[in-house]
């Protein structure tokens, strides 16, 4: 008996230290996968400590040993393009990569308008999704995670072929963008999103760059020590959240009354969602308002769980079915979807009902409007249209929100959790997407941008690494954020001035539909930055931006503005005259100016302004300016004040 118990154990032993022992990769290194052409390529992986590993590849056999630490990496020859290819590695156990491809692999990165996809909304979605079969372009989505600590791997579910199925549900700039490189290039594209709605850029950059910003130093250092107990971090984080919500619960008493099938809501408004309630009569309100939507559901329904989707919210909201909480999500712009029980839905009336819970910006259901329906099997129910609304707490009444506190990202959190576990594979550059966030703080997002960059490419050991970014779109409506004002318009500075940054490139998008948060022309955006890669990553002698500022000089009464990026000249679109000029004296108040194209500049003036010192140029959230180059690309916004009569610079 004592044998037989022996031998088993030392067999469990043994198979233990096997597993142990077996060979395993990152998610990134897998079927499917994309591999970066004309440079050597970074396997990698984890094995036994001292562990023989062999990875074979065209033909080509490469050894290494892990280290103590379990871990291993080899370079692969420099490829060119083609595929599909297998690829063997060997230690203890072996692991086969099947249909690996070589091409170009691009990073592609932000928040929402990054992340954005193609069945959230956008032009001709249909039509690109029945097109949308393309085995050579193919896509992995780094899973939404934060972090306290770099983390060794992503989550995802791994690469993909591009598919009508596959693309659904893939960012939209991301493939628009790979797809017009494979249409110029004819090679393997490869596409890996890293995105997440709503997130600051002060959550994407890594400790040690994010120290050298003052503002943020000290809170720094104080979650990299709360970080060496993730556990108690977290739960003091969710704490901290209930009790305010507790305290706003006490504050607005009456909510539960609200969420009843049968009250009455004469004296309720109206407002049409997805939108925003700024702009549809409750102008400047941030606080707690209610939203209800009378749904008429057929026999087929009667009885059956349900899946209820209501697009996305800003910040918190509770939804209610027939008068019952079925689920509540707090977070900036993610996706609300909740399963209706059954004993809940009934043939005829059913009543939803939503309480938002709105601290700042656009209050509201928001997305596409295919994104607000609710579904039994196959069968699909739209819910977008006219909606009842009543407010009830504003803001101001609120108790004080904990200083610090952040819901839906942390400082760092995505670089740790997203970026970092990344940062080993192969890629021919970067886009970005990002910057609706930090309008708050656009004067420190220079600094951070400049950051960003710096610090991914330092990580990715390339001082040229291409990185292009999108330029903050016009924004019709958004909360305060309205169409007159210029709360974007420094942010869109920011974005500018980083240009001064080697190997960048800025895709302008000025031009864009202003009416969402969420432009839906992501063909185009994905299209400027394909043509940005093609002159900066592949070199192409092309004009590939809009002219963009680059000298003023002042005449009498005038200013004459110079610019970079021409192409073959530059034209008025739009109409006959040039808009979104203004200039300002001494006492810098700018007012609009007459400008007018003369020799492939622009020249300024208003007859009230006797001798002008500053001009700028589409300085507004939703401007309507309309200077071009001939190759179809809008002027970047951009500001100038004239230091003396004949030295300027920009500011």
């Amino acid at each position: 008996m004592m044998n037989r118990f022996l031998i088993f154990s030392i067999i469990l032993s043994l198979t233990v230290l096997q597993v142990k022992a077996a060979i395993t990769l990152p998610k990134l290194v897998s079927d499917n996968m994309v591999l970066q052409r004309d440079v050597p390529v970074h396997i990698w992986g984890w094995a036994n400590a001292r562990e023989q590993v062999v990875v074979t590849f065209k033909s080509k056999q490469y050894h290494t040993v892990a280290s103590a630490e379990g871990k291993w990496s080899i370079h692969l020859a420099v490829s060119q393009a083609g595929g599909p290819y297998q690829m063997k590695l060997q230690g203890t156990n072996t692991i086969f990569i099947k249909n690996i491809v070589i091409g170009e692999v691009w990073l592609c990165s932000g928040q929402s308008n990054m992340g954005y996809t193609i069945s959230e909304g956008i032009h001709n979605q249909q039509l690109e999704i029945e097109r949308a079969n393309y085995p050579l372009i193919r896509l992995i989505k780094i899973d939404p995670k934060m972090s306290l600590h770099p983390e060794q791997d992503i989550s995802s579910s791994g690469w993909q072929l591009t598919t009508p199925g596959t693309v659904n549900h893939f960012a939209a700039t991301a493939y628009f963008f790979g797809k017009d490189l494979y249409t110029r290039y004819k090679v393997p594209i490869g596409l890996i999103t890293a995105a997440w709605g709503g997130t600051p850029i002060e959550a994407w950059l890594d400790y040690d760059a994010l120290k050298q910003v003052a503002v943020y130093r000290n809170e720094v250092i104080e979650q990299q020590h709360l970080a060496k107990t993730p556990k108690g971090y977290y739960q003091r984080e969710e704490d901290r959240f209930k009790q305010w919500m507790n305290e706003v619960d006490k504050a607005d008493s009456g909510f539960a009354a609200w969420a009843k099938p049968g009250l009455n809501t004469i004296g309720w408004k109206t407002i049409n969602l997805p939108g925003f309630w700024e702009g549809q009569g409750f102008e400047g309100f941030d606080g707690i308002a209610w939203l209800r939507k009378e749904v008429e559901l057929p026999f087929s329904f009667a009885g059956k769980h349900l899946k209820l989707s209501i697009g996305s919210s800003n910040d918190v909201d509770f939804t209610y079915f027939n008068g019952e909480l079925i689920g509540q999500q707090d977070g900036w712009n993610t996706s609300r979807q909740y399963t209706v029980p059954a004993r809940l839905v009934k043939m005829g009336t059913n009543i939803i009902t939503v309480r938002m819970i709105n601290k700042a910006d656009g209050g509201g259901l928001f997305g596409a409007k295919d994104s607000f329906n609710i579904a039994s099997g196959n069968e699909n129910i739209l819910i977008a249209g006219e909606w009842k609304i009543k407010t009830a707490l504003p803001v101001s009444k609120f108790p004080p929100y904990p200083g610090g506190l952040k819901r839906w990202y942390q400082l760092c959190g995505m670089y740790n959790g997203m970026i970092a576990p990344a940062e080993n594979f192969t890629i021919k550059g970067i886009t970005w997407y990002q910057g609706e966030s930090n309008v708050r703080n656009s004067g420190q997002y220079r600094q951070l941008f400049a950051l960003l960059i710096s610090t991914w490419r330092s990580h990715r050991g390339s001082a040229q690494l291409p990185f292009l970014f999108v330029q903050l779109p016009n924004i019709a409506n958004t909360s305060q954020f309205q169409a007159h004002d210029t709360a974007w318009a420094p942010l869109r500075e920011a974005q500018l001035e980083c240009l001064s940054l080697t190997t960048t490139g800025m895709a302008v998008m000025i031009d864009d539909d202003g009416e969402s948060l969420h432009p839906q022309n992501k063909q185009l955006v994905g299209k400027r930055l394909a043509m940005l890669a093609r002159k900066i990553a592949y070199h192409e002698k092309i004009v590939a931006t809009g002219p963009l500022y680059k000298a003023m000089l002042a005449k009498a009464d005038y200013l004459m503005v110079s610019f970079n990026e021409t192409g073959t000249g530059l034209k008025i679109k739009h109409g006959d005259t040039l808009k979104g000029f203004e200039i300002a004296g001494d006492d810098k108040i700018f007012v609009p100016a007459i400008a007018t194209i003369v020799h492939n500049q622009v020249l300024v003036k208003n007859n009230a302004v006797k001798i002008p010192k500053a001009v700028r140029y589409n300085w507004a959230n939703n401007p309507g300016g309309n200077l071009y180059n001939n190759e179809g690309f809008p002027a970047s916004p951009f500001r100038v004040i004239l230091k003396t009569r004949y030295f300027i610079t920009g500011e």
